[in-house]
């Protein structure tokens, strides 16, 4: 059946454009249109497929001649783009518009089967769904093949991008239809991919409608074979719920015709995500032992973030090798958020590929490329699994504060709480207030969080460092509070840090070490764990050591830069008489609190400038009026003397009061 014509003049000759199954370019009466070459194919389906039917020169070139040199790239789409337009020549009437630096296809000539299957996927209405599901005869190009890296990335990505939609097409179309043709339809949704346990139940549940018991049951066993398999596992319960249903005759109630799920996400609880099974785009198909092997120890790691909630190894790779709409897939796994990925591997390196998608926008939260060396195929894995952790959970959760932030204070629970009192500059005073304030909500709501605990532990901490009276007051119930976070969720590794800073104020060196060390047992992919670690080493008189754990904590995650890390990062190097590098460091916090000022001010003194020394003294005055250098000093716990004496001295210099 040829593509619909689009609206436009009726006296023009159209184009039918057919990119699913074998590639087609027909005139409107049937007639072939011959291309004689594959890469013009490419470059038609490219701009098919592209934004408003065009792209520019540039992606154009780089989708097809990446491999050559600019001028050569360029060079090759002007001649490719001169024998197509020959080729293509209706009556006068270009098939293609250049403009500037833009190709583009003229929508009004040419009608493009992909698209109609992308555009009808989201429809309700029968008849449009059929017809949609009338030009369905295969795969995006699935006789197209190129050696070219860019375009075959780009293929892969739009082949399942399509078959999405067609997915998507077929089910919706399915739950439509009645009678025979509703058999009909859920046995080619089925075909599209037979590991989609969905396609099974929709199959099921057409049988039994048409009083097909058998037949309905049979597909049952059909369906636990295959899982049992390829997958290794057992039907969902969702599954053998509708076998049960069926199996003792009852007739279907519409919601288990349905078969309907509502992703449901309570405001109180951890931001969900699933690790789909990474894809192997190189030919050696004994890599997917690499991929799946890479996904797993995501998984693994992902799942030693306690702020987090991950769904499990084998409920993630029921979905290996299947393609279906991201949204389905997770409201079938409860989670609020997919990441998927790609492993190719080419000659001597190898590129990792990674998205997160928030799965109830479809937004693209996240996605970075990773190209290593391949000398040693498993510290490669462990290197790049460690990067795609702790910068995954970051961004998940930066994307859960981004989401609070929008809803009225009064609907904040303890975990959100917790993550916005975590999201506040602690160095300005009055942000300082607020996160003790939600802190301090958070376990009033739930008693029994143990990492709220610690968090508020960590505020009382810096409340008793800033009190330059004698009191200890505030530091006594720093301790309690992170004793009882430990108490509470001992395989928390935030938890164990924040124990041990409070050691380190009580003097207790070796505890202090002993919990820091504990935390990066417990997640040693947390960059937070190792910077925290810097900064015990810091106190504990190996300096040289904690500039080492700060520059890990850099190199697990590169985006990672709160204030404290700099402060600190500052600090360690302030003690190690690296001056400048020490401002440069200070330099980096959004905002300075007055001891910040002071320990810049001890820089420049050191430095001889003691202009801008001066000026960060007066800073520190008018930030804390009662400064005072031996009573701050003294609540910096340095177990080495001689660093003290060295921060007082530089702190003397700059000109500010004992």
């Amino acid at each position: 059946m040829p593509v619909a014509e689009p609206q436009g003049d009726s006296n023009m000759e159209k184009l039918n454009l057919q990119l699913l199954g074998e590639f087609s370019l027909r005139r409107g009466d049937g007639r072939p249109v011959a291309l004689t070459s594959k890469k013009n194919r490419a470059l038609l389906a490219i701009l098919a497929l592209s934004p408003g039917l065009h792209a520019t020169r540039e992606k154009l070139a780089y989708l097809l001649w990446g491999s050559h040199s600019e001028d050569a790239a360029r060079n090759s789409l002007r001649q490719a783009l001169a024998i197509l337009r020959k080729e293509v020549n209706l009556l006068g009437q270009p098939l293609m518009d250049l403009h500037d630096d833009n190709v583009i296809l003229r929508p009004e000539i040419i009608a493009i089967d992909a698209l109609m299957i992308l555009n009808e996927s989201g429809h309700r209405d029968l008849n449009a769904l059929r017809a949609a599901a009338s030009l369905y005869r295969g795969g995006f190009l699935a006789d197209l093949a190129l050696s070219e890296e860019a375009l075959e990335e780009w293929l892969v990505a739009q082949r399942q991008r399509l078959d999405h939609a067609a997915i998507r097409l077929f089910d919706r179309l399915a739950q439509l239809e009645t009678g025979h043709a509703q058999i009909e339809t859920s046995q080619r949704l089925l075909a599209l991919n037979p590991l989609r346990e969905a396609s099974h139940r929709q199959l099921m549940k057409a049988y039994a409608s048409q009083g097909e018991k058998g037949l309905a049951l049979k597909q049952f066993d059909l369906c636990r074979k295959l899982l049992k398999d390829e997958l290794g596992i057992e039907p969902a319960t969702e599954t053998q719920e509708l076998r049960a249903h069926i199996a003792n005759g009852r007739s279907l109630s519409p919601n288990i015709a349905a078969a309907t799920k509502v992703q449901t996400q309570p405001a109180n609880r951890l931001p969900s995500i699933a690790v789909l099974p990474f894809a192997n785009l190189g030919e050696d198909s004994e890599q997917n032992y690499f991929c799946d092997g890479v996904t797993g120890d995501i998984i693994a790691e992902l799942s030693r973030w306690r702020l987090l909630s991950v769904q499990s190894r084998s409920a993630s790779f029921r979905y290996r090798g299947i393609a279906a709409d991201i949204k389905e897939i997770a409201r079938d796994l409860d989670v609020r958020y997919i990441v998927e990925g790609s492993v190719r591997r080419l000659a001597k390196r190898i590129r990792i590929s990674v998205q997160l998608i928030d799965a109830e926008t479809g937004n693209h939260v996240w996605a970075e490329k990773f190209d290593r060396e391949l000398d040693d195929l498993f510290k490669v894995q462990d290197q790049v699994v460690r990067t795609i952790v702790s910068t995954l959970a970051g961004r998940v959760q930066v994307a859960a504060v981004e989401g609070i932030s929008r809803k009225p204070p009064a609907s904040l629970l303890a975990y959100e709480c917790v993550l916005k009192g975590n999201a506040l500059p602690w160095d300005d005073p009055i942000a300082a207030r607020e996160a003790t304030r939600l802190f301090a909500r958070a376990v009033e709501l739930d008693p029994s969080y143990g990492f709220a605990h610690g968090m508020l532990a960590n505020m009382y901490s810096r409340i008793w460092k800033d009190d330059l009276s004698d009191s200890d007051e505030a530091l006594m119930e720093a301790y309690r509070l992170a004793k009882r976070a430990v108490e509470l969720d001992s395989n928390d590794s935030t938890c164990f840090t924040i124990l041990g800073q409070i050691h380190l104020l009580r003097g207790s060196f070796d505890l202090a070490l002993q919990f820091a060390k504990r935390a990066i047992e417990i997640n040693p992919n947390n960059q937070w764990n190792v910077a925290d670690m810097g900064f015990t080493l810091v106190y504990a008189g190996q300096a040289a050591a904690a500039l080492d754990c700060f520059k890990s904590a850099k190199d697990i995650d590169p985006y990672f830069d709160p204030p404290w890390y700099w402060s600190s990062l500052g600090l360690a190097r302030m003690i190690v008489n690296r001056h400048e590098d020490a401002l440069a460091a200070f330099e980096h916090l959004p905002t300075r609190g007055y001891w910040v000022s002071a320990l810049m001010a001890g820089c420049h003194a050191r430095l001889a400038d003691k202009g801008r020394a001066a000026t960060l003294a007066r800073e520190c005055l008018n930030l804390k009026p009662d400064f005072s250098i031996t009573r701050r000093v003294a609540k910096e716990p340095f177990k080495d003397l001689a660093n003290a004496t060295h921060l007082v001295e530089s702190i003397r210099m700059a000109g500010l009061p004992e």
